[in-house]
């Protein structure tokens, strides 16, 4: 189906004041809303409730009368290929499963389907089949679907689990071997609404003082309605102005230092909980954000969770999140939705700024296919690309590369190191730098004493001789083995002062997160290797010669910033296996 080539079809739907009062609707403007009380009118769809957020799950017709808005009136209809039925669902309930797409016209045709990112869950009589692929496994249930000849559809009703949050569909015709898998995005249905999200990030069009992005996924195309107001009742709605199943919807000109509620909506009767955010205020010179980075959780293994749940229960005052990188554990549909399940309620909240690692990408290994990436995440364009950026938050200024380019970072003809270097220049006004903090962050660190990855640190260090003199700290990922470095000036060479900072004899601090989710590494490069040299530049972890290998956990790193001091905690709370209660691993703190 032409998703591009949708017209208005004629339905029966409620039509609120708001919209007959304007002989168009302008998708993406931002309007107060009309008088909730106005009810709603009946037809050929049904009714619906008038109650604030319950509309009729029994009709299609989703006329939210204590907005005043009216989805269906605002999006182009579109038969969609796939529908379940009823439109919202309950866990460990049954839904029929209607597909009308490509495959449509065959004899017959299976559907296989799944849960919770293809993950096992509990709650089902059936048992899990499983497949492998690329660096995940995949747990799925088969059905053979009934054909619809009046309708020319074919059908199934299956059991949904008593955990279920999400269900995942391919569909496969046996005799001449055909998939529909939806453009390798699967087909999905939520159980629990949205499908994806909501998340939040920064753009070109948004201030951490006054604006924000809140992204979401639907399994129904239509365009993505924020409704939000400083009050729970939520006075105002912004309309995105793309139609299809990602919303990425700009919320500007808001207030700093303001708490501002919202909730989501969809085309077929969806609509989501409360959430909230704050915008920072005007002026933040004392302020504290989390880095964490190799989520890449597979199955229902809950150390990700963990990690999430621990910083929104002990670190909530965080401003924002920093991820450099490695979030799916493969780049499919069903790790992309395990990360952000994993980190619902975390990201609901606190807007986070990524840049994509190796398992981000096609393969799980560098590659420079970021559509996934781009596809997730509205983020900084200004350089040409969402894949590297820069922002200010306060006194602090933050650079984000990507690393899946790896050419970039040893070259200066690369358009990403051209950017970097020219960012870090822009940092002063003549002699005076013009942050008191400045942060660099990409996913593959340049200096690693790890041996998993070892060997592809030279390539990510030709950029770092741009840092001196105005880089603070680097903060990467990849190893999955936490470490941090001694103040270091280019290519390796430890700083004459021995201390952290921006003076002729300071040095840029190093460092290598640890895992925020379920796997860790322990291992370091050995002592004859002809650069093992590299493990006389790390302060943490302590070793001596003879080891090979050394204690790792999963974690956290905070970064609490008050005028010109700064203090870097890392949190750790233990492994997959053997879990902790949450500790500070590793600290530093000083004062320029």
């Amino acid at each position: 189906m032409n998703r591009s080539a949708c017209v208005f079809q004629a339905v029966s739907f409620f039509v609120p004041p708001l919209l007959t009062a304007c002989s168009c609707w302008e998708a993406g403007s931002n309007e107060e809303t009309s008088d909730s009380s106005v009810p709603a009118e009946s037809g050929e769809s049904g009714g619906v409730d008038s109650q604030a957020g319950n509309p009729d799950s029994s009709s299609g017709n989703t006329g939210l009368t204590d907005t005043g808005i009216s989805i269906q009136a605002l999006d182009p209809y579109v038969q969609p290929v796939v529908e379940v039925e009823p439109a919202l669902l309950e866990p460990g309930e049954e839904a029929t499963v209607v597909y009308r797409g490509e495959l449509a016209s065959a004899d017959s045709l299976i559907m296989h389907y799944g849960f919770n990112g293809w993950n096992q869950v509990e709650g089902l009589s059936d048992e899990f089949q499983e497949e492998e692929s690329s660096n995940d496994v995949f747990y799925f249930l088969e059905v053979s679907m009934d054909r619809d000849e009046y309708e020319g559809t074919f059908r199934t009703t299956v059991e949904l689990p008593t955990d279920g949050r999400a269900m995942h569909m391919v569909f496969y015709q046996e005799e001449t071997d055909t998939w529909d898998n939806n453009d390798s995005q699967d087909y999905s249905w939520p159980i629990l609404f949205p499908y994806i999200g909501p998340y939040l990030t920064w753009n070109d069009e948004t201030r951490p003082q006054d604006g924000v992005v809140v992204s979401y996924e639907t399994s129904i195309p239509c365009l993505g309605v924020v409704r939000y107001g400083d009050t729970p009742e939520l006075e105002a709605y912004k309309v995105g102005d793309v139609f299809g199943n990602h919303h990425d919807v700009v919320l500007g000109d808001l207030e700093p230092d303001t708490t501002y509620y919202y909730q989501l909506y969809d085309s077929v009767g969806h609509v989501s909980q409360l959430f909230s955010f704050e915008t920072a205020p005007e002026i933040d010179s004392s302020f504290k954000f989390v880095v964490f980075a190799d989520m890449q959780d597979t199955g229902e293994w809950q150390r990700w969770r963990d990690v999430a749940d621990e910083v929104l229960a002990n670190h909530s005052d965080a401003v924002f999140l920093l991820i450099p990188g490695d979030m799916a554990a493969s780049d499919g549909p069903g790790p992309w939705w395990t990360f952000f399940d994993k980190g619902r309620d975390l990201f609901s909240g606190k807007v986070m700024m990524p840049v994509p690692g190796n398992h981000d990408t096609p393969g799980g290994w560098s590659n420079t296919d970021t559509t996934s990436f781009e596809r997730y995440f509205d983020l900084p364009r200004a350089a040409g690309s969402e894949t590297y950026y820069s922002f200010d938050y306060g006194n602090a200024h933050f650079l984000a590369l990507n690393s899946e380019d790896s050419s970039a970072f040893g070259s200066s003809t690369g358009d990403q190191y051209a950017f970097g270097v020219s960012d870090l220049l822009g940092c002063w006004n003549g002699s005076t730098l013009t942050y008191d903090w400045v942060f660099a962050t990409w996913h593959i660190p340049p200096y690693n004493a790890g041996a998993r990855h070892f060997d592809q640190q030279w390539d990510y260090r030709g950029i770092t001789e741009s840092f001196q003199g105005t880089v603070d700290w680097f903060l990467g990922g990849h190893e999955h083995l936490y470490q941090r470095s001694l103040p270091l000036r280019y290519d390796a060479e430890l700083a004459a002062s021995g201390e952290y900072g921006n003076g002729e004899d300071d040095g840029v601090g190093y460092l290598v997160l640890p895992p925020a989710g379920q796997f860790v590494s322990t291992g370091l490069v050995a002592m004859d290797d002809p650069n093992s040299s590299v493990r006389q530049l790390f302060g943490y972890p302590e070793f001596t010669d003879d080891d090979e290998t050394v204690d790792s956990e999963n974690g956290f790193v905070v970064v609490i910033i008050d005028g010109k001091t700064i203090n870097i905690q890392t949190w750790c709370l233990g492994d997959t296996f053997t879990a902790k209660d949450p500790y500070i691993k590793d600290s530093v703190m000083y004062e320029k």
